[in-house]
């Protein structure tokens, strides 16, 4: 007995192919009996899940907060020539006028009488009209702006927006075509009752004019009111904008003889041509 134990430990060092568990086998027989060449097994359904990101998410722009508070910036695109390209107007936005002095600039500005000249204040950004620039307007200041006239012998049109102070009127401000040289006054534009997205529209459509066109305008502003002037235009009337015809009105002799200065005031100081040698040429 001790001689059989010991030969069939030592045969059993050898290896041999082994078959499946027990378990395995009666699982696999159990399964296979229950089925047959017709039937199918769909798959299990399964559930995706996705993992919350414990990162901040990144931030997004909306035109409107959720919370329907008002928004704290506003993203716009601006072009710094805003006028129309065919604009008889020198410097109908403003935006080559923050300099002054004895040049042609487009724009001139001057005391309430009309006898000095002064610097302009110019504002920037989303407050104006258009373009990146427009002119701050304040109680007694007068301003000159420089164009010709239309070719052809065709009659003008003139428009220009100005924005008023809180419950302040549009006439307020008064814009007058006049010919540069003589300041025969040509046309006093009209403003609109309505404002449009808070801006007063003044126009006007006026006869040819034998001598280059000018924009005079005054304000009667009340002390510490500001309101600004932008987006000037003045063109051929030859139909491609249509304007509604007014009424001219005559102007009381303040305005006039405050013309009157201007004009003499800029035929004093405007330096047209080469200027005069200071000192003999060698």
């Amino acid at each position: 007995m001790i001689q059989r134990s010991e030969q069939a430990r030592t045969s059993g060092s050898r290896p041999r192919a082994r078959g499946l568990p027990r378990r395995t086998a009666i699982f696999l027989v159990t399964a296979l009996s229950g089925c047959s060449s017709a039937e199918t097994v769909s798959p299990v359904p399964t559930e995706t899940t996705t993992e919350t990101p414990t990162e901040t998410p990144t931030a997004t722009t909306t035109t409107t907060p959720p919370d329907g508070s008002p928004a704290k910036r506003t993203v716009s695109l601006r072009s710094p020539l805003a006028g129309p390209a065919n604009n008889l107007l020198l410097d109908g936005d403003f935006e080559l006028s923050t300099s002054y002095g004895t040049g042609q600039y487009g724009w001139r500005m001057f005391n309430a009488n009309g006898t000095g000249e002064i610097p302009m204040t110019v504002e920037t950004g989303g407050l104006c009209r258009t373009g990146l620039t427009c002119v701050r307007v304040q109680r007694g200041q007068i301003f000159f702006g420089r164009g010709t006239a239309a070719a052809g012998g065709k009659s003008h049109f003139m428009d220009l927006w100005a924005r008023m102070p809180e419950g302040v009127g549009c006439a307020k401000i008064a814009v007058i075509a006049v010919e540069c040289d003589t300041f025969s006054v040509l046309k006093q534009a009209t403003a609109d009752k309505e404002l449009e997205g808070g801006w007063c529209r003044h126009h006007g459509v006026f006869k040819a004019s034998a001598s280059a066109v000018c924009v005079y305008i005054q304000t009667s502003l009340l002390p510490g009111d500001v309101a600004l002037l932008d987006s000037g235009v003045l063109g051929p009337d030859d139909g491609t904008v249509t304007l509604k015809a007014t009424e001219s009105e005559p102007l009381d002799g303040d305005t006039l003889a405050r013309m009157a200065n201007v004009r003499d005031y800029l035929r004093r100081t405007t330096v047209l041509g080469v200027p005069a040698p200071t000192a003999p040429r060698p």
